[in-house]
């Protein structure tokens, strides 16, 4: 079974099997569309509405050097990080984080990951876990 998708960034037209959707694929027709485009994900958008719904002040997309922050708190000098698991699972994309969190940290944030099917599951366990 085979379902058809339309890319994000270019519009293009593809192809995925329905297998591969159900584990979140279907939104970008490569990787390198992926990374130039300029929204968020499906995660990082149901955790901007459970923060702006909890009140608690938030930047989204903060640059640090090489690097962007999903989520910013800083009242809180912490990083929410939403980790989608097609895009975390890889080992060099798991030592990019550990770079990521290393410098993030070395600038005084608490790093807290979510990965992409608890927030799906339980965005609002999710924010349980937050030390405010």
């Amino acid at each position: 079974d085979y379902i058809d998708c339309i890319c994000l960034n270019c519009d293009k037209k593809f192809v995925l099997p329905t297998w591969e959707t159900k584990k979140g694929k279907g939104r970008f027709c490569s990787r390198k569309c992926f990374v130039s485009f300029q929204g968020e994900s499906t995660i990082e958008m149901i955790m901007r509405q459970a923060l702006e719904k909890v009140g608690i002040e938030f930047r989204q997309e903060v640059k640090f050097g090489k690097y962007h922050a999903d989520f910013v708190l800083p009242k809180h000098k912490m990083v929410i990080e939403c980790d989608g698991g097609f895009w975390h699972q890889t080992p060099s994309a798991k030592l990019r984080d550990q770079r990521k969190d290393l410098l993030l940290q070395s600038l005084g944030y608490k790093v807290i990951r979510f990965t992409g099917s608890a927030i799906k599951k339980s965005v609002s366990d999710c924010l349980k876990q937050l030390v405010l």
